[in-house]
């Protein structure tokens, strides 16, 4: 039990290491955005290259913090329902919601390397600047890793909760 708790808190420091990594890929966007502006209507030399690194950005900014954001409970929850359930009722559902997150993750995992897989293969290349493509759908698969892995964490939780008659939930 001890490697488990363990391994716990490994997965949940990685997660909130990718909530934080998030944060610091905004400001090098925001940063990119700056500059080329700068560049674009100051010096009058546009870059080519912030469009096309802008893009990439947007998968690590969407996939990295799933896992983080599903640890604080911040996903939406349909509330209207939930409040209406008490007990072991409420920790049934909780596992049964934990089990289709990670169904969920699941088929992120798996679409999402076949799409990273792909275009490392063909070499995909960005349409401007031409930069390869593969390194930021990488983010696809491993986002959903950790996504899965904080949903198996919380699986693990409410069925404690359930067993014991409480409630369970999701927020760490």
């Amino acid at each position: 039990m001890k490697a488990v708790n363990k391994a716990v808190r490994i997965i949940e420091r990685v997660n909130d290491a990718t909530g934080f990594a998030t944060g610091v890929i905004i400001v090098a966007m925001f940063a990119a955005v700056t500059y080329s502006v700068f560049l674009r209507y100051v010096i009058e030399a546009p870059t080519r290259w912030v469009v096309d690194v802008g893009e990439m950005m947007l998968l690590p900014l969407v996939y990295l913090p799933l896992a983080y954001i599903q640890k604080e409970g911040g996903h939406v929850t349909i509330d209207l329902v939930v409040t209406q359930i008490h007990g072991r009722a409420r920790a049934a559902t909780n596992v049964f919601v934990s089990l289709l997150g990670v169904f969920f993750a699941i088929l992120i995992v798996w679409q999402g390397g076949l799409t990273w897989w792909s275009f490392y293969q063909r070499g995909k290349l960005s349409m401007i600047a031409a930069l390869p493509e593969h390194p930021a759908t990488f983010f696809i698969p491993l986002g959903g890793v950790f996504f899965g892995l904080q949903f198996l964490i919380q699986l693990g939780r409410n069925i404690v909760a359930f067993r014991r008659g409480e409630e369970g939930g999701f927020a760490s």
